[in-house]
């Protein structure tokens, strides 16, 4: 299924001439004409547009993002940039498992490599919920470097 203007518009927005007539969305990639099969608007790099790709171009964006994500927080304490990586990593999973069903015409390797996708992006979100420091260890560790060195307790 190709993407079209009609099919990300909201229904208030579509005018009459949309109606009439529907345009696909191409992949943003420059210089690729292919259309548009996923769009991600998370990404580590925080861009805040939704960014549309075709199918060989998600598969290689995703690689690519995927490779910079750390599974826990701990190497990158930016909290804004853990939280934007950590809604890419649940966009990316949820876009490649619609685009994964066989209903949708892709060959095999195409197939195998979006849910390889879709198990990695999964894999780095659950280890980032695992690994994560609760809100009592954070707290904790707050009080005790205010207090000058560690609690007792």
């Amino acid at each position: 299924m190709r993407m079209t203007e009609s099919s990300i518009r909201p229904s208030e927005e579509k005018g009459a001439a949309t109606q009439a007539r529907i345009r696909p969305i191409h992949c943003d990639v420059e210089h690729c004409g292919l259309p548009a099969v996923a769009s991600l608007t998370a990404s580590p790099e925080s861009r805040t547009r939704a960014r549309f790709f075709c199918l060989p171009h998600f598969i290689e964006h995703c690689y690519e993002a995927l490779r910079r994500c750390k599974p826990s927080q701990f190497p990158s304490p930016d909290s804004a940039a853990f939280e934007s990586e950590n809604r890419f990593l649940e966009e990316c999973a949820e876009q490649s498992a619609l685009l994964v069903c066989p209903l949708r015409g892709f060959d095999n390797l195409d197939r195998a490599r979006l849910f390889d996708i879709f198990l990695w992006a999964s894999e780095l979100s659950v280890k980032r919920v695992v690994f994560a420091p609760s809100r009592t260890e954070e707290s904790q560790a707050s009080r005790s470097a205010s207090a000058g060195g560690p609690s007792s307790t």
